[in-house]
């Protein structure tokens, strides 16, 4: 065998082998990751979620969704109709929410290689949460992609948008991964979800407040969420 050839077959097996050690290695940090956030739900609903929406007669409270390294996300019934999902964004400064949003509105699909926990499924879609510490805020970039996509408001306390969606999703930084990816299950391709997505300012904290209706049939009018915190007293 020619000396050439040789080294090409010994480059080939150590790249093979490198390429082999990389997907090991990410694979054995997203099972760790897996492992050390894996999440519980509670029936108790956070005090400052509450206060967000804890008195809105025709809510139903579900549960709490509970993780190690991040906020909780609570969840809500609405009509038995919509799904509400309740976050507050960690934030390190008094930012103003019209001048930190950025909106896309691309075809996209969840970020590769890092561990997502299912937050919230329904038969046509489901939502996820990127496993692990939040990814420190500079902006918020929201990708919104299907018909009828529109901001409803924006200003220093809100950002407010209504899609009917095949996919979203929401992160903190230019070149980070996603922090909450939803999407259309792969079943239901073509289908798109009535959903609001809210970023509101209170008391110096930033939440996140999607809702969504529970089959792409039911139609949403927009502007219900902003009514329905307009009902909280």
């Amino acid at each position: 065998m020619k000396k050439g050839v040789l080294i090409l077959i010994v480059a080939i097996l150590i790249g093979i082998t490198l390429l082999i050690s990389y997907f090991v290695r990410v694979a054995n940090r997203v099972k760790n990751d897996s492992e050390s956030d894996a999440i519980t739900t509670s029936k108790v609903i956070p005090n400052d979620y509450m206060q967000l929406l804890g008195n809105i007669k025709s809510l139903s409270f579900e549960q709490t969704i509970i993780s190690k390294r991040r906020n909780p996300i609570a969840q809500f019934n609405y009509r038995n109709k919509f799904r509400i999902n309740v976050y507050r964004v960690n934030q390190f400064s008094d930012l103003k929410i019209g001048e930190i949003t950025t909106e896309t509105y691309l075809n996209n699909h969840i970020s590769y290689g890092l561990n997502y926990n299912l937050v919230d499924e329904l038969n046509q879609y489901e939502i996820l949460c990127k496993s692990g510490f939040q990814d420190k805020v500079s902006k918020i970039y929201i990708n919104l992609y299907g018909d009828d996509t529109r901001i409803i408001s924006k200003n220093d306390t809100l950002a407010y948008y209504y899609s009917k969606a095949e996919n979203f999703y929401i992160k903190y930084q230019p070149n980070s991964p996603q922090d909450f990816f939803g999407s259309i299950k792969e079943k239901s391709i073509g289908v798109k979800i009535p959903m609001e997505i809210m970023l509101i300012k209170r008391n110096k904290n930033i939440y996140l407040i999607l809702l969504s209706a529970n089959d792409a049939g039911i139609a949403l009018k927009p502007g219900t969420l902003l009514t329905l915190l307009a009902n909280n007293k």
